[in-house]
């Protein structure tokens, strides 16, 4: 009964071990989506990590910013001569003394408070960071990921296309048996075969480097397969839901961020009651505050700017590269065109279009 009882344990662990391989080997064999290659990209990031440890840093100082500073210990020696009979005596001259103490400074409440203001906004504006940061590695993860699965697409269907060449081939070399053909249709059929091989050899280097572009993002997951990408009429939202979703945008958030901190920073210079500073403090924040209205201060600029933006999502919603590459060129051109007049700068004029 012994051999049998140690026969079942051995089974009982080799079941047990499999078990815990076969949901590993099928995780890896499952195709990559679009939303875990984002998540692998968050978790892998550097960028997001240092972040994260500069939101912590800044977030101990939120309570030492409002304490005292800390005590200072002072000790020395005051008159010790240093020519003479008693040149470096501390204890012949009368004149000598030692001095040991502690020194604690007290600056003003107002001060303090402004000081733990400042702590806040700073801690503000690293969190706004890291949630754009989090949207611009979701931005590149999200185009290397489609530049993968598209490359991949573009070369399945020239290695189609190659095997239909070869296919025809096939039926030619029939064809010529029979007399109906000539060797012309066979040599072209060939040739076309060739440059057919040619661009899928080329489409396959494009694949590694859209690969290895991805797998700079979220690791060894890039080798795995992909997934069907997402639908792309989710992409099409109104101009209303873009507009209602403008104040939440996360890299704009980071410049209101900005502008509180400026308006706390001078705070604090006011509390120093350094009228140099405080004149440095308020005309940086007011440079600030104008740089960014000055965008939204152009005639037509927020209506245009959106219009701009829609006819690139119509576009990418249709599946149209060139009219969406065509869409964001005309919209660069006209903002361009529009910080141009706004900020009164001459320029030549725009030279009309050459006629076809």
């Amino acid at each position: 009964m012994v051999p049998a009882l140690a026969v079942c344990r051995n089974a009982a662990r080799l079941l047990l071990a499999a078990a815990a391989l076969f949901p590993a080997a099928a995780s890896r064999a499952q195709p990559l989506t679009l939303e875990e290659a984002l998540k692998a990209g968050e978790a892998l990031s550097p960028a997001l990590a240092a972040q994260r440890y500069a939101i912590d840093a800044a977030g101990h100082q939120l309570g030492r910013a409002t304490e005292l500073p800390d005590p200072r210990l002072r000790f020395g020696i005051e008159n010790l001569p240093v020519t003479g009979a008693d040149r470096l005596r501390y204890d012949r001259d009368f004149m000598t003394a030692r001095a040991i103490g502690v020194m604690q400074e007290f600056p003003n409440p107002a001060k303090r408070a402004a000081r733990g203001e400042r702590a806040a906004r700073l801690h503000e504006v690293e969190q706004a960071n890291l949630a754009a940061q989090r949207v611009l590695l979701r931005r590149d993860v999200a185009i290397a990921w489609l530049e993968l699965h598209y490359a991949q697409r573009a070369r399945d269907a020239l290695a189609r296309v190659a095997g239909e060449y070869a296919l025809q081939i096939d039926a030619v070399a029939a064809g010529i048996a029979r007399g109906r053909q000539t060797a012309a249709d066979s040599y072209t059929l060939r040739a076309l075969q060739e440059q057919a091989n040619d661009r899928v050899i080329e489409q396959e280097r494009i694949v590694s480097r859209a690969r290895i572009a991805l797998a700079a993002l979220i690791g060894e997951a890039a080798n795995r397969e992909l997934a069907a990408p997402p639908d792309v009429a989710q992409l099409a939202p109104s101009g209303e839901a873009l507009l209602a979703r403008l104040a939440a945008q996360p890299l704009l958030r980071v410049y209101d961020e900005r502008e509180s901190l400026a308006r706390a920073e001078a705070g604090l210079a006011r509390a120093t009651r350094n009228r140099v500073v405080v004149r440095i403090m308020e005309t940086l924040n007011n440079l600030l505050a104008e740089s960014r209205a000055q965008t939204l201060k152009q005639r037509g600029r927020p209506e245009q700017s959106l219009e701009g933006h829609e006819a690139v999502v119509a576009a990418v919603g249709r599946r149209d590269p060139e009219g969406a590459a065509r869409a964001m060129r005309q919209h660069i051109d006209s903002i361009a065109e529009l910080l141009r007049d706004g900020s009164g700068s001459s320029h030549p004029p725009r030279r009309p279009p050459a006629s076809a």
